[in-house]
């Protein structure tokens, strides 16, 4: 029996895979596992519904996928559900069967989630006023991460960043995370108001970057509360330079003239 092990960590997610593409063929090719993957969607529920119970195993349709191939379907079910924490990397076997690894204690890791499900409700509820447009939803999601979330600077720049800071968690819990937080954090509460949105990755000022991609009245925008929210927190202040902006908007930004777009 063969095996293929993946080291599939959060940082790598963000590392160019794929062809770039233009504003409007995103859409078509992002975030849709039906359009995407039409032949592997009973691997992609099985890979799901284990990472999101924090199951040490699981397994895929080996009739739909090759476990060499099966690799970038755990991808691509991690990046499309943010609820999924601390997974680290896989190990998958020609017979159909995955090990994973997290980077916590699956107790701290159900912990959390808990956690984390109870703060986004209380979120909502409270930022969330009756008689919201879709875009007021997202503009209250957008300045709540850049007024109460700070950039993990410090292990950024000692190359130390913590698991928390590449979840949804350090965003919405310890308010501290790096883009990937903001962008997950941004995609679990859009995804629970029903705004359709993708994750999407690419390079801006010279290293890898993610972002979200957004749907409003049959338009996609995209938005990057992290290069909203200052390295250095002014109270109560809020940029909307990539606040629901096009593709060549995106590009035209000074700090991202090396940026590409990817989405997968």
């Amino acid at each position: 029996m063969k095996k293929i092990i993946l080291f599939i960590c959060m940082f790598l997610f963000i590392t160019p895979l794929f062809t770039s593409y233009p504003l409007q063929t995103i859409a078509a090719i992002s975030g849709n596992p039906e359009a995407k993957m039409k032949d592997s969607i009973k691997s992609y529920n099985l890979i799901r519904s284990a990472l999101l119970k924090n199951e040490p195993t699981g397994t895929f349709d080996t009739s739909e996928v090759s476990y060499k191939q099966v690799g970038s379907l755990i991808q691509k079910v991690v990046r499309e559900n943010p609820e999924i924490l601390y997974f680290d990397s896989a190990m998958t076997w020609s017979n159909g069967k995955i090990d994973f690894s997290y980077t916590a204690p699956i107790s701290t890791i159900n912990k959390n989630k808990a956690v984390l499900t109870k703060e986004v409700d209380k979120l909502l509820a409270k930022i969330i006023k009756p008689g919201f447009t879709d875009f007021d939803k997202v503009k209250a999601i957008h300045d709540y991460l850049v007024t109460t979330v700070a950039y993990d600077q410090k292990n950024y720049q000692k190359n130390t960043i913590p698991a928390d800071s590449y979840t949804a968690y350090g965003a919405l819990i310890k308010k501290v995370a790096i883009c990937d937080g903001y962008t997950k954090a941004t995609q679990l509460l859009l995804n629970r108001l029903g705004i359709e949105n993708f994750y999407v990755d690419g390079y801006g000022n010279g290293g890898p970057h993610a972002w979200n991609l957004i749907k409003l009245k049959n338009q996609y925008y995209f938005m990057d509360s992290t290069w909203d929210d200052p390295i250095s927190d002014v109270k109560g202040t809020v940029g909307y330079k990539y606040f629901l902006i096009s593709s060549d908007q995106l590009r035209k930004g000074k700090s991202i003239a090396s940026l590409t777009t990817s989405a997968r």
